[in-house]
């Protein structure tokens, strides 16, 4: 979502930030690790997601403190067990597609 929102520029951020394939990427292999490693009597560790994210991948890129903010609350709002729940949308109309298998 936040690679996506580069394409209205600098809407809704105080900064027009340059975010890429590769921040992409990077979280995604950084999130893949974690659950790779994690304790699944623990289950997923999501300050240590939203850190990963907000703070590191996504985050380091981010200089204005109310963009940061920003970037800390969608963490909060879209990255926990809640999102696995059949109601979670990450805003009106968008939430996650419930499919079987992959392959749909």
């Amino acid at each position: 979502v936040v690679q996506e929102r580069r394409k209205f520029g600098p809407l809704g951020w105080n900064i027009p930030y340059e975010f890429n394939q590769g921040d992409l990427m990077a979280s995604w292999q950084a999130c893949q690790n974690h659950l790779d490693d994690m304790d699944p009597k623990k289950g997923v560790a999501w300050p240590t997601v939203r850190y990963m994210l907000g703070e590191v991948h996504y985050g380091g890129r981010v200089t204005d403190d109310r963009d940061k903010r920003l970037l800390n609350t969608f963490c909060t709002s879209w990255f926990g067990d809640f999102m696995f729940e059949d109601k979670f949308q990450f805003s009106k109309g968008y939430g996650i597609p419930v499919r079987k298998t992959l392959n749909e």
